[in-house]
């Protein structure tokens, strides 16, 4: 399948935003308010949190609340669909935790078998 007609393109895309997997995950150890979710995150601009959490929430991936308190406040929660999303990507991070030796024992056997410099090539597809 050609890579413009994938249709899980543009979903891959916004899971491999760089922020968005400490977000739901941050957002995922419970209620949460936009203040906290930066607290937690450092680095993470109060724009970039901003524009990350609308593309969420309009992806389904997370729900924002308005509480009625006085002043009013906005907490963030992970819908169904992105309580599944972070379960999928803990599978992979068990993954990566569980073959990290096998993968650097490859590294160095490559790099001792290869005196060329190590670059990184473009796939076939781009």
């Amino acid at each position: 399948m050609e890579r413009q007609t994938c249709p899980a393109r543009p979903v891959l895309s916004r899971i491999g935003e760089r922020w968005t997997m400490p977000i739901c995950s941050q957002i995922s150890q419970g209620v949460t308010r936009f203040s906290d979710i930066r607290a937690a995150l450092s680095g993470v601009s109060a724009k970039v949190l901003s524009e990350t959490l609308v593309r969420l929430e309009r992806d389904g991936l997370v729900e924002r609340w308005v509480v009625d308190d006085r002043p009013p406040s906005v907490t963030y929660h992970l819908t169904p669909l992105g309580l599944s999303l972070l379960r999928a990507v803990r599978t992979i991070v068990d993954w990566s935790s569980e073959n990290t030796p096998r993968i650097e024992e490859a590294r160095v056997n490559f790099d001792t078998q290869n005196s060329r410099p190590l670059q990184m090539a473009r796939s076939v597809d781009g």
